[in-house]
């Protein structure tokens, strides 16, 4: 009897220890009269592997942002059907800015940390242009697109990540 009880533990204690461990940005504890609550915000960490048209993303949240990027209320109407996308975002090396839509000649992007110190700034030679990031320090940067008359076009956030080794 002992062997099957054994055995019966044996194989419900590791159902019991399954977790998921993330490094977060912020997080907490809420406790008041009904209960308590943990919660936690933004992960730091995320890999993500692209095969042929797939990305594939690993950790505990997902990156979604369905919007293409930020649309300034100053921005002239005329210029508001440029079409861009920024990826991959979070990114570890390097993010690839296509215009769509646009006479991408132009036009330039500027590359600003959160401090509003600016970066890079390169004119924007073809449909798809590379983005190098490898210099710099993990952290959140401002990717943004500008016309010859300085009118800011669109505003990307990227989140530069780390390789997790």
């Amino acid at each position: 009897m002992r062997f099957f009880v054994f055995i019966f533990l044996s194989l419900l204690f590791p159902l019991v220890l399954c977790a998921q461990e993330a490094t977060s940005s912020a997080g907490g504890n809420i406790s008041g009269k009904g209960g308590s609550v943990s919660y936690t915000l933004g992960q730091v960490s995320y890999t993500s592997i692209s095969v042929s048209n797939i990305t594939f993303g690993e950790g505990v949240q997902q990156a979604f942002d369905k919007i293409s990027g930020i649309i300034p209320s100053d921005a002239p109407s005329s210029d508001l059907t440029i079409d861009c996308i920024v990826f991959p975002n979070p990114t570890t090396n390097y993010v690839t800015l296509t215009v769509k839509n646009a006479n991408f000649k132009d036009l330039k992007y500027l590359l600003y940390d959160t401090g509003k110190n600016l970066i890079k700034q390169e004119d924007i030679q073809t449909a798809s242009t590379v983005v190098s990031m490898v210099d710099l320090p993990t952290g959140t940067y401002l990717l943004t697109v500008m016309n010859p008359k300085k009118n800011i076009l669109r505003i990307f956030k990227i989140i530069k990540d780390y390789i997790q080794q």
